[in-house]
């Protein structure tokens, strides 16, 4: 159980590191945060986060990164909420505007892969289909060429592993970094959930991409767009 200044210290980081892809030191917090602390006080938090597993310093000189372990408290521990009143309505418009669940239910893959800065995942009965593939790419994390690599053939093979991971309609599915069994996952994070409506229509839906990931606002829009779904649509 981390203390309220781990918590508050450790959040900290996580939303730098969200951010900028780059390691957190302790004169940014110091600066950005305050924490009514010293900076040694500071440091020596981090390094107790360290020793618990929820930071790691790629360096000696460097400042620290979060885990996976950290990013899954993070999203795990973060009070519910609703999305923003803007994505709620851009949501909500996308939907009615489908025309249908399946249309509706690749809208919502899409609003979702925007949101996260992430491909999205779209698996019906029709096959798989991927958006915004370059969000991906482009990223930091898959610069180096056997995580790409990896990337690529998890996107080819998602029709095999995509229906266990969103495989509930009232629980995200979530893998994250060393959760996954490839050591060349380290840096990425996969979220999915499974839709159903009361005229048999089936889909999941989910995003792919860096463990930088917005958690909290995915977890509200993929909630949020589940609910406006079976409104519109039954």
């Amino acid at each position: 159980m981390l203390s309220a200044r781990e918590n508050q210290i450790l959040r900290a980081i996580v939303h730098e590191y969200l951010n900028s892809a780059q390691p957190v030191g302790s004169r940014v917090l110091r600066v950005r945060y305050g924490f009514g602390v010293s900076p040694a006080t500071i440091r020596n938090v981090m390094a107790a986060l360290t020793e618990a597993g929820f930071l790691e310093q790629p360096h000696v000189s460097a400042g620290r990164v979060p885990t996976d372990r950290a990013f899954r408290l993070f999203m795990e521990s973060a009070p519910t909420k609703d999305p923003a009143l803007s994505e709620q309505q851009k949501l909500t418009r996308r939907i009615e505007q489908a025309g249908s669940a399946p249309q509706a239910s690749r809208r919502l893959t899409e609003q979702l892969s925007e949101t996260a800065g992430a491909a999205g995942i779209h698996l019906d009965a029709d096959g798989v289909q991927l958006f915004n593939l370059a969000n991906v790419f482009g990223q930091p994390e898959f610069q180096d060429p056997h995580v790409a690599s990896y990337l690529a053939e998890l996107l080819d093979r998602a029709k095999d592993w995509f229906p266990k991971l969103a495989g509930r309609t009232t629980r995200l599915g979530i893998r994250i970094g060393a959760e996954h069994e490839d050591f060349r996952a380290r840096a990425v994070a996969i979220l999915g959930l499974k839709l159903k409506s009361a005229k048999h229509y089936e889909s999941r839906v989910g995003v792919i991409g860096s463990t930088r990931m917005p958690y909290q606002r995915l977890t509200a829009l993929f909630d949020y767009g589940r609910k406006e779904l079976t409104r519109v649509y039954g």
